[in-house]
């Protein structure tokens, strides 16, 4: 019997340490996405692009100079929204730009039309892969 003893966990150790670590099996792929948002041709400087895949949500948030990165996108058709940053409670009322042109302004956020705040809506999809995909994405009012 400590003969059996000193077998089986070798046994067992050497099919353990046979097996593949990081499995794939079973495990859903995934690629980020990255881009910039414009709205009418103007970088967008706050809000979200939201990807939404099944059952699935995805999001990444909208830089200051427009651009966004989402991590672990699902591979596959993948629908797209982009919404506005929540106003702060008590923020002041949005100032206009005084007829400046071009990108954002800080404290003031470009607001992003609200037909693309849902995937529905949206009219936007993109076809994500592994790896790092480039989706720009050009709205208008």
């Amino acid at each position: 019997m400590p003969a059996m003893r000193k077998v089986c966990p070798l046994f067992l150790l050497a099919v353990l340490t046979s097996v593949p670590l990081g499995c794939t099996i079973g495990s859903a792929k995934t690629g980020n996405v990255e881009g910039t948002v414009t709205i009418d041709g103007t970088t967008a400087n706050s809000g979200e692009v939201v990807f939404t895949s099944g059952k699935q949500t995805i999001r990444g948030a909208i830089q200051s100079d427009g651009t966004y990165r989402a991590v672990a996108v699902p591979v596959g058709t993948a629908q797209v929204a982009v919404v506005s940053a929540p106003r702060s409670v008590g923020a002041a009322p949005e100032i206009k730009d005084m007829g400046k042109t071009g990108g954002g302004g800080g404290a003031n956020p470009i607001p992003i039309p609200i037909k693309y705040a849902s995937p529905e809506t949206s009219g936007l999809s993109t076809t994500v892969s592994s790896g790092t995909n480039r989706y720009p994405i050009a709205l208008s009012k």
